[in-house]
């Protein structure tokens, strides 16, 4: 790490020593860090978490129903809806209370500036010919000025 980057680091009150590790990661692990990150931000900001976790859960009935069944029971008895397992019904709840906090939310949210408006329609304005100066037409008759010189 520079000294401008320790110097801004100090500023900002962050601390990069830490006992045992090393004050900067490999470019490389940095990138793949940053990836991840994206990556994890994205699922999660979609809701996307919740899919793979009901994934997991699916995957996880469908094995033990399977021990005790042939296959394709197992498959309808873990995607009847009827018996679901513990994940399952995080899962359920997880979503309904998203769902719920997401409507508190949107009704909390207070609307400062609303002003009624009222749509006005103005006809067609009249139209004029523009007028042309004579001046500005002689101009443009004339040659125009010499070239700048050129460089030598």
């Amino acid at each position: 790490m520079s000294a401008t980057e320790m110097r801004i680091a100090e500023l900002l009150g962050f601390r990069f020593d830490f006992p045992g590790c090393s004050p900067s990661l490999p470019p490389r692990m940095t990138r793949k860090l940053i990836q991840w990150s994206a990556i994890f931000a994205i699922v999660f900001s979609i809701g996307a978490h919740w899919v793979v976790l009901q994934s997991f859960a699916w995957f996880g009935m469908a094995v033990s129903f399977s021990q005790t069944v042939p296959l394709k029971e197992a498959l309808g008895k873990t995607f009847d809806g009827q018996h679901p397992c513990k994940l399952c019904d995080f899962v359920a709840k997880g979503k309904h209370q998203e769902k719920h906090e997401s409507r508190q939310q949107q009704m909390s949210k207070l609307n400062l500036f609303c002003v009624e408006r009222q749509l006005l329609f103005l006809g067609p304005q009249p139209f004029g010919v523009p007028t042309v100066r004579p001046s500005l037409l002689l101009s443009r008759l004339e040659a125009p000025p010499a070239p700048p010189p050129r460089r030598a």
